[in-house]
């Protein structure tokens, strides 16, 4: 006698695929699971049971870095501000790199926008997750950000909207 066996339907494979795919998962996270097992009591009275429960330590990273800023703090200008002219135009600005301004020493950017869209300036730390170190104004046609003074060393300059395209290095310098 000759079976027809009949094919499995496409349902009930994806069905058993993601049974399969659940059990795997459970298996992963129980093997990652370490720690001491403390045991837990599920109430009082008859029919009480202790559970164990595993305990989970956590570490702490280490704290965000400090405001790069408070180096400047009670730090007096000793010139003029020192004033830096960008454009931007077709989503790049005119420079990737800005030189001058001095340790702790505040500088005026005057940015000029050529673009229909909205740029701005802004000014971090570390690259673009750094701390924030001057966050200018979205804008169209002519703004003069007044930037306070900066600690000396490479920073990251940026557009906020289009950072991919038009970023670039600011280095201040230290005192003269």
């Amino acid at each position: 006698m000759n079976r027809v066996i009949a094919p499995m339907r496409q349902g009930a494979a994806v069905g058993a695929q993601a049974i399969v795919s659940v059990l795997i998962a459970a298996i992963m996270l129980a093997a990652c699971a370490s720690g001491d097992v403390i045991p837990e009591s599920t109430g009082t009275g008859p029919g009480a049971t202790e559970v164990e429960t595993p305990s989970v330590t956590a570490s702490v990273s280490p704290a965000a870095p400090a405001d790069p800023r408070v180096a400047c703090e009670g730090i007096e200008p000793d010139e003029p501000p020192l004033e830096i002219a960008i454009t931007a135009r077709s989503f790049a600005y005119d420079t990737e790199l800005i030189e001058g301004p001095r340790h702790c020493q505040p500088f005026a950017i005057v940015f000029t926008n050529k673009d229909p869209q909205e740029h701005d300036l802004d000014i971090r730390a570390d690259g673009v997750l750094g701390p924030s170190l001057f966050d200018g104004e979205l804008a169209r046609g002519e703004v003069r950000y007044d930037v306070p003074g900066l600690p000396a060393g490479e920073h990251y300059f940026y557009c906020s909207v289009h950072a991919g395209g038009m970023n670039g290095t600011l280095i201040v310098s230290e005192q003269a």
